[in-house]
């Protein structure tokens, strides 16, 4: 499994735009053009490769850090991809490629009514079989709920708040609320 920084115009950026429909609700979606708008030293848009060629490109990570925490804020495979143990493999190569990091993700919550529950019970699953671990912080994005995990037992908020402050003074019109959630 190999990651690799795309710049703007790499190929696989039209097929992350595309995956990007795909993958994500309405809501979520980020136009890919859009990422390259931020500081570049903030974010990561990784490519996740089987192997070296760009033929064997299989997802993509977008990815928020500062010298403490990275925030997956998108993480996707391909439809053909998908239930091969790729993503997986993704989640171990990109905690040794930010070796000693805090690694912090969210997904919509299950402790909520909602259509879809069996598929977010299933994702949840998937990042806790993965090394993630409950917080016991949750979000609230354009009205969604979301359970946040991180990567280690001892959640460092300060550094992923730093995170949070910097999403919020580029986008600052995104809706956003962290808070804790008495199951």
């Amino acid at each position: 499994m190999i990651l690799r920084k795309l710049a703007k115009g790499a190929p696989e950026v039209d097929i992350i735009t595309k995956l990007n429909f795909e993958a994500f609700p309405i809501e979520e979606h980020t136009e890919t053009d859009f990422i390259y708008d931020f500081e570049k030293d903030s974010l990561d848009l990784l490519g996740i490769y089987l192997k070296e060629a760009p033929e064997d490109f299989a997802g993509y990570f977008l990815c928020i850090k500062n010298e403490k925490t990275v925030y997956i804020s998108y993480f996707a495979i391909l439809p053909e991809k998908r239930n091969l143990g790729i993503g997986t493999k993704a989640l171990e190569a990109l905690k040794e490629y930010y070796d000693g990091k805090q690694i912090v993700l969210y997904f919509e919550s299950i402790f909520e009514e909602c259509e879809n529950i069996e598929q977010r019970k299933r994702r949840r699953e998937f990042y806790m079989r993965n090394g993630f671990f409950e917080t016991g912080w949750f979000i609230t994005v354009k009205g969604v709920i979301f359970e946040i995990v991180g990567s280690k037992k001892d959640f460092d908020l300060e550094s992923y708040q730093k995170i949070l402050d910097w999403i919020h003074a580029e986008i600052p019109t995104l809706d956003s609320y962290l808070y804790r959630l008495d199951k």
